[in-house]
């Protein structure tokens, strides 16, 4: 009899604790459900970089964030750009890094901002001068090189999907220099623009979606002029890549 009772008591004992482990699985957490993976590499200049956004937290960190978690994505992000870049630093990268081709070889996705400082490597003084001459020579290597890093990277990477932030003017539209720095913005926006597809990629237009509110979307008003985007600037271009 007393065997009896130790026997129930270890079964009863067992139920016990086998019901409060299945309690805590149903409490927990749900672990997340990866429905595919994503390479991401981005390549270009400081804003792809970060630059003028709290910690670096610019388009690049938004955009992967945002296809991680509201589409349910693990996304594998290697981000190869670098501030003061111009297209002939970008076309050296893909052509020689051994691990930026690598990278652009398995990428699924890869975004690109390149070629502003094709134009700022000529403003000066708080970007209150402007060098047209020099700016128009940055503006016809931009329209000579852009194919070739594109070629390159089409060469390496025939399927992944390629978006290409046009530029915006940071320039406010009283600003003196507006008009010349519009003219030369709106020819290297031609050029990514009129290649795309050749290159089958899209176009994202931060140039149509900053117009008339670089106050806001950059630090160009800000004491000491900055061509960069603000937090709200970067939230709105990892916006446009959606």
């Amino acid at each position: 009899m007393k065997k009896l009772r130790f026997i129930s008591l270890i079964v009863l004992f067992t139920l016990v604790i086998t019901f409060a482990m299945a309690g805590e699985t149903l409490a927990a957490k749900p672990t997340k459900v990866t429905t595919t993976t994503i390479n991401y590499t981005a390549l270009g200049d400081s804003i792809a970089f970060g630059i003028g956004a709290d910690l670096y937290y610019g388009y690049v960190g938004r955009y992967r964030d945002y296809l991680d978690s509201l589409l349910n994505t693990d996304v594998n992000l290697s981000n190869q750009s670098f501030p003061g870049d111009d297209t002939s630093d970008l076309l050296f990268k893909v052509k020689y890094y051994s691990w930026v081709r690598t990278d652009i070889a398995n990428a699924n996705l890869i975004t690109i901002s390149i070629g502003g400082n094709n134009i700022l490597g000529y403003a000066s003084d708080n970007y209150t001068v402007i060098d047209e001459v020099g700016a128009q020579q940055g503006v016809d290597k931009f329209k000579t090189e852009w194919s070739l890093i594109m070629n390159e990277i089409r060469a390496l990477n025939k399927t992944a999907t390629v978006k290409v932030l046009n530029l915006y003017n940071p320039y406010p539209v009283d600003d003196p220099n507006y008009a010349l720095a519009d003219s030369l913005i709106q020819q290297l926006n031609l050029e990514s623009s009129e290649k795309a597809s050749v290159y089958n990629y899209t176009v994202i237009d931060a140039y149509t979606a900053f117009a008339g509110n670089s106050c806001t979307y950059t630090h160009f008003c800000d004491s000491t002029p900055d061509v960069h985007p603000t937090n709200s600037g970067y939230a709105l271009i990892a916006e446009l890549h959606r």
